[in-house]
């Protein structure tokens, strides 16, 4: 977030406004750094034992979002199995960081948020904590049809924490990205939406997916299944990101570039914006993992995913995420704490990268 003071005027002041009022004080949302709401930034700062200059810096804007960021609208905050909030603490960075991205992600794995995270949390039963994992998982259809969980937001940690969900290597990104891993990481915001990616069509037309080692072919209902016009990252079907997904990842992307001030800018989206493009580790805005390495799928030039993201920078205009609608069943569906295999393959090759 950029630095304010007195008589700053654009969207940052409105998202200031915003959280000194959720911590408490009368204040006016109307983008416009008046003497009111310099009076109420020093206010709130002399409360938190900071320099009462009325300048919201890196350090006011950190106990700014600790104390008075509360959207959750239909975000579901994951329960561990043991009934604790968010991913152990030990598996994610607590500290503030500003933000200036936004990567977009597939998990390689099956439909349910709720196991991705819980793999998150136990590590694939690793000894060491890897601080692997985004801050939101999208869930999808089941293969059976199952679609309770389609489109539904699961929250891992709080967005303005961070951990590593890009794994920028060497091989796969380049020395020079690799060294800006844990910074890009930091200062972007994850999203994972819950699909497996590539999978194989058989002799007789059906598409099925495998796991290795695991030989057990899992088949892919044909209307879940997008075929490109052309090959994307060597694979020519892969697992459609349904409609309730696309949907919640538009409303979380225009939510966290509100409140977060970053960038969506008029360009055109379309399939050579998904190949690696360096400046996605150096510029602001919206990205996707394929963009940062050379090794993934994750996103792929889904039709209907394009589309969305042409219309998000006229989206963006008049978006006010006070005034989304609550969907029904944003409540948490319960978990059985099943350690099921293949939930997130996508950053299963994160240890030699997050080191």
């Amino acid at each position: 977030m950029q630095t304010l003071k007195l008589n700053s005027s654009n969207h940052s002041v409105r998202v200031l406004q915003t959280l000194l009022k959720n911590t408490g004080k009368t204040i006016a949302i109307d983008g416009d750094f008046g003497p009111k709401t310099f009076e109420q930034v020093k206010l709130f700062q002399r409360e938190h034992q900071l320099r009462a200059d009325g300048i919201v810096g890196p350090k006011t804007w950190a106990i700014l979002f600790q104390h008075g960021y509360t959207f959750s609208t239909n975000i579901i905050d994951w329960l561990s199995p043991a009934r604790q909030t968010f991913l152990p603490k030990e598996e994610y960075f607590q500290e503030i960081q500003p933000k200036q991205s936004i990567f977009l992600h597939h998990t390689a794995g099956f439909h349910d948020p709720r196991g991705v995270i819980n793999w998150w949390s136990i590590d694939d039963n690793q000894t060491t904590p890897r601080r692997v994992g985004t801050a939101f998982v999208i869930g999808g259809p089941a293969l059976n049809g199952d679609a309770a969980l389609d489109g539904k937001i699961y929250r891992a940690f709080m967005e303005y924490h961070w951990a590593h969900h890009l794994g920028m290597g060497v091989k796969t990104s380049g020395k020079a990205l690799a060294k800006l891993n844990a910074k890009v990481s930091s200062s972007s915001i994850g999203i994972e939406i819950c699909a497996i990616g590539p999978v194989q069509k058989a002799a007789d037309g059906s598409f099925f997916v495998q796991f290795p080692p695991n030989p057990k072919k899992h088949l892919v209902p044909a209307d879940q299944v997008c075929t490109l016009e052309k090959p994307f990252r060597k694979a020519l079907h892969y697992h459609r990101y349904s409609a309730a997904q696309i949907e919640a990842c538009r409303k979380l992307i225009l939510s966290m570039a509100w409140f977060f001030n970053i960038p969506i800018p008029q360009q055109t989206y379309d399939e050579q914006w998904f190949e690696f493009n360096s400046r996605a580790a150096y510029d602001p805005g919206l990205w996707t993992h394929t963009n940062v390495r050379t090794d993934k799928s994750d996103c792929f030039p889904q039709p209907e995913f394009i589309a969305m993201l042409n219309r998000l920078h006229e989206d963006f205009k008049t978006f006010d995420p006070h005034k989304l609608r609550i969907e029904r069943g944003g409540e948490a569906i319960e978990f059985d704490g099943a350690t099921i295999k293949n939930y997130a393959t996508d950053m299963n090759d994160f240890d030699d990268m997050i080191k």
